[in-house]
């Protein structure tokens, strides 16, 4: 099975949406996810074009702070910004879409009820009226007091309670690493996986430095994900993108030969 590999926007610097595409081809990479709030209809019709000409895919990484976020935002002001994300998903026909679950406000139990039902709700519901999958990613509190997704018995919470199979998980290896429960994410929850994303760091903040740079298991965290039978998306969300992203495929292809 052919593995895919893909590039964030925002480690990938481009000028224009076709200098975008043109990179992407030039790289070697399958896809490319657009992180960012909005887009004009003549961007997402010319992203629609692109990617239909050059075979390169589309994924969409959802803002998720102040007025995006799930955890503490009453259901009401949280609909429109939900609708907003799905009309720029289905707009550049992204594969997927990633967030994440937010803060809580005063306690963390109550904010994930709060989320399992906006989720069942509401998000559902229009994730499978275009069958688009939502990764939920893994947190780190260096980004912030209160982030809900800081650990894994937060997504086994959602996923024991949100009964979808188009709710999912996208890993970061790099917030996994400075929680250090990345091997925990992979062997538990390796099965609910629709993208991840590929950044080092040396624990100590995330620091989104290139594969090599930090302290990141590399060899072993990506064999036991290929294991799970997971092929990607792996998206390269660091400097030198280019560069890790061979890194990336060499260790998969190790695992592919010694496999056989």
């Amino acid at each position: 099975m052919e593995s895919i590999y893909g590039v964030s926007s925002v480690h990938f610097p481009w000028n224009s949406v076709e200098e975008t595409f043109e990179q992407c081809v030039k790289s070697n990479f399958d896809l490319i996810e657009f992180f960012t709030d909005r887009f004009t209809d003549e961007q997402a019709k010319k992203i629609r074009q692109l990617s239909s000409k050059t075979g390169v895919k589309v994924g969409y990484h959802a803002p998720y702070v102040g007025e995006y976020d799930l955890g503490i935002n009453a259901t009401k002001d949280l609909l429109p910004k939900i609708d907003e994300i799905m009309q720029i998903a289905t707009g550049i026909e992204a594969k997927y879409v990633v967030t994440h679950l937010g803060t809580y406000g005063a306690d963390r139990g109550q904010s994930l009820e709060h989320l399992v039902s906006l989720l069942s709700k509401h998000v559902v519901p229009r994730l499978e009226e275009h069958d688009i999958p939502l990764g939920l990613e893994n947190f780190t509190l260096c980004h912030g007091d209160k982030a809900l997704g800081d650990r894994i018995s937060d997504f086994e919470y959602i996923f024991s309670n949100v009964k979808s199979p188009l709710i999912r998980l996208t890993i970061d290896y790099g917030h996994g690493h400075i929680t250090r429960d990345l091997d925990d994410y992979i062997e538990r929850l390796g099965h609910k996986l629709v993208s991840t994303h590929i950044a080092d760091n040396d624990t100590t903040d995330d620091q989104h430095v290139a594969v090599g740079k930090g302290t990141v298991a590399w060899g072993k965290v990506i064999e036991a994900t290929v294991r799970t039978g997971f092929r990607g998306p792996f998206i390269m969300e660091c400097d030198d993108p280019v560069g890790s992203g061979q890194k990336i495929r060499r260790i998969i292809e190790t695992v592919d030969t010694e496999g056989k």
